[in-house]
């Protein structure tokens, strides 16, 4: 199983966000829930389509990250989707 973290956007602003710990949704990378095994990775899923029912994100998604000093880094092709129109922070 990859290491994963849950992204979507945010209805309101369009904005890249990701789930954290709190079961709420940051603009910040670094504070993403990191998902290490299928069972957190479908946890995380099903909190999304939640999130989508209550109309706070659309499109979330699953990706792999690797680990790196204080924040997950997200492999090539999410960094080049990311370059092309998906700006995140850290």
């Amino acid at each position: 199983m990859n290491t994963q973290i849950l992204t979507a956007n945010d209805l309101l602003s369009g904005g890249v966000v990701f789930l954290t710990d709190q079961r709420k949704w940051s603009s910040y990378i670094s504070q993403a829930r990191i998902s290490h095994d299928a069972d957190t990775a479908q946890k995380l899923e099903l909190i999304g389509q939640d999130a989508v029912g209550e109309q706070i994100v659309v499109e979330p998604f699953l990706f792999d990250v690797r680990r790196a000093a204080d924040a997950p880094l997200p492999h090539c092709s999410t960094l080049y989707r990311c370059a092309v129109g998906l700006a995140y922070r850290y």
